[in-house]
């Protein structure tokens, strides 16, 4: 019996559940907002606006010293937490969609 000379029982790929594509399309539009979080967190950590918005509501109840308020520096010592987020979200972004585009790439070819 000649093995090699017979075709193949050609099968489809078993693809698990957290790997199809809906899965990594709703993964990736996920790691975009966190993506986007991450963006606004480095514009927060650098740029703290003063607490003059608030004084209208205040009624003079409190008041606000500059104390109080922190400072624009302050927070930037923490941006590494937003930009750990947009690195990490980017880099899995980045590698479901190239497993999709091959993905795609071979079922064109079939």
């Amino acid at each position: 019996m000649y093995l090699d000379a017979q075709n193949p029982v050609f099968r489809k790929k078993i693809v698990p559940w957290y790997d199809a594509d809906p899965v990594c399309i709703v993964m990736i539009v996920f790691m975009l907002f966190v993506f986007v979080f991450g963006f606004i967190g480095v514009i927060a950590a650098n740029d703290i606006p003063r607490a003059e918005f608030m004084k209208p509501y205040m009624n003079g109840a409190l008041e606000i010293s500059d104390g109080m308020v922190p400072s624009k520096g302050e927070f930037h010592r923490g941006v590494w937490v937003p930009i750990f987020l947009m690195i990490s979200s980017g880099g899995v972004t980045v590698s479901v969609s190239c497993r999709l585009v091959i993905r795609y790439i071979g079922r064109r070819e079939e």
